[in-house]
């Protein structure tokens, strides 16, 4: 009797522990999927503009980001000796997807927004000195537009939403009263993808997609001619009409 209930016992045994593997199992791909979930939901697509002072758009560009680190430098001296960066990564204000964040993504893609000068070295939050050589000095400053919004305070402070455009102007007027007018977009319009396994998708005209990061992203085109450079490992859609691997 008691080797008979010895045995159905480690049946039993055999059998919930099979059971807790299958929990177990299930609740590992249930935490996989919402922690990518949560990952694409901080995700947000943001129109951003940079303007020099003279008015000309340095960059008109669609731009995916998230929760980004923002390098510092210890170049960016505008408000003088003494104030430059640290060199790492500076804390952010916003740890959401924030204006900052927005720039040194895009500026990971878009080489004509590097090098970008940014200091940690006030507490008040990340200064901003230049951006593709185009430097603050002076009374020139850049001014940061949310929508129709400026932004009083530092740029790592001011959080995006999916949808806002993000203007960047080197200007003397404080607080500047005037977002400056869009130029006219040629060509394709750059859109750039988030660092990592994001989603990534185009606008309704033609766009010129930058997504290699060494990260798997899923794109999808839309509308119009369109240009990808994507990872060997990406997912690009069939409405991609020109696709680059690299």
């Amino acid at each position: 009797m008691n080797r008979r209930f010895v045995g159905t016992s480690r049946v039993g045994f055999s059998i919930s522990k099979f059971r807790v593997g299958v929990a177990l199992t299930a609740a590992a791909a249930l935490l996989a999927f919402t922690a990518h979930a949560d990952a694409a939901a901080s995700q947000v697509r943001v129109g951003l503009r940079v303007v020099d002072p003279a008015g000309r758009q340095v960059v008109d560009a669609v731009v995916h980001t998230s929760s980004t680190k923002v390098r510092t430098s210890r170049e960016a001296l505008c408000f003088g000796e003494g104030t430059g960066g640290s060199g790492g990564f500076a804390p952010t204000a916003a740890r959401r997807p924030n204006a900052m964040g927005l720039l040194a993504d895009a500026a990971a893609e878009l080489g004509v927004l590097r090098p970008l000068r940014v200091s940690d070295f006030y507490s008040f939050g990340q200064t901003l000195c230049g951006i593709g050589g185009v430097e603050a000095s002076g009374l020139l400053y850049w001014a940061i537009w949310v929508d129709d919004a400026f932004v009083e305070a530092s740029a790592d402070h001011a959080r995006v939403r999916n949808g806002q455009q993000v203007v960047f102007h080197l200007t003397e007027e404080y607080p500047s009263s005037r977002i400056p007018d869009p130029a006219a977009v040629e060509g394709r319009l750059p859109v750039v993808g988030a660092p990592g396994s994001f989603p990534v998708t185009g606008t309704g005209g033609s766009d010129r997609v930058l997504a290699r990061d060494g990260a798997k992203d899923s794109i999808t085109c839309s509308a119009g001619e369109d240009l990808v450079f994507a990872d060997r490992t990406d997912r690009v859609g069939a409405d991609c009409e020109v696709v680059r691997r690299g």
